[in-house]
């Protein structure tokens, strides 16, 4: 049996959690407080929009993203839905508040954009 060697990452969470008896991504979901950032509209042309998308990687990554998720309905090409997880609500609503004023707002920067974004700032729901 695996035991806790007492390393950590930032947010405390055991970089071995097998001790647990679960892998260390499933420990460390599961633990703290997380905001996640949906984004979701329509596009003209899926490689257009994930070439635009990829150019602001680092953006992401200085913004303080901690994982991202892009989805597409089974029923429409031309739609994106994208879930950007936060530490804080502040740093996501700093990132919204980028995506707004530096990405969409230049079509250069949004070149496959088609229609104004929704934007939702989620919470996991206590149950």
């Amino acid at each position: 049996m695996a035991t806790d060697t007492g390393e950590r990452y930032a947010d405390g969470a055991p970089r071995n959690p097998s001790y647990l008896g679960c892998p260390g991504w499933a420990y460390r979901r599961t633990v703290g407080h997380m905001v996640t950032l949906r984004i979701q509209h329509p596009i003209t042309d899926f490689e257009i929009w994930a070439r635009a998308f990829d150019r602001f990687d680092e953006a992401r990554r200085d913004a303080g993203v901690r994982a991202q998720r892009v989805q597409r309905p089974v029923d429409d090409p031309r739609y994106v839905v994208v879930d950007l997880d936060f530490d804080t609500v502040d740093a996501a609503a700093a990132f919204r508040d980028f995506l707004t004023t530096v990405v969409w707002a230049i079509a250069e920067n949004a070149p496959a954009l088609a229609g104004t974004p929704e934007t939702l700032l989620l919470e996991a729901a206590t149950m």
